[in-house]
């Protein structure tokens, strides 16, 4: 079982465990889709790559923009986008059955 990290729409962050398609899932409230890549050059800080996931029907479901994950993601990608992700979001480890860096979670954690 692995840690996560998830990122709710209202800004709060929760550590969750998951084991698998379904754990994830529930987490997001529905089918997931892979948003991007995080990686540890845009903090000063030195992590193996996280992977982000959003309910694939978020905006379906009109479901409420996450600022949090939206800036997080703009900063990744290097640019602003023009759509917000929306819902809540996890924060997986790349690498399979290995939990989110405490670097990471130490840094989206802070008030």
């Amino acid at each position: 079982m692995a840690q996560g990290l998830k990122i709710q729409t209202n800004g709060t962050t929760e550590i969750v465990s998951i084991n698998g398609l379904a754990d994830m899932q529930g987490v997001v409230g529905g089918y997931i889709e892979r948003v991007c890549s995080v990686d540890s050059t845009q903090f000063e800080a030195t992590f193996d790559n996280v992977e982000m996931w959003a309910n694939e029907e978020g905006l379906i479901h009109s479901l409420p923009i996450n600022m949090k994950a939206t800036v997080l993601r703009d900063m990744v990608l290097g640019i602003p986008s023009y759509y917000a992700i929306v819902g809540d979001v996890l924060l997986t480890a790349s690498k399979e059955g290995a939990d989110v860096p405490q670097e990471l979670i130490d840094i989206l954690c802070k008030d």
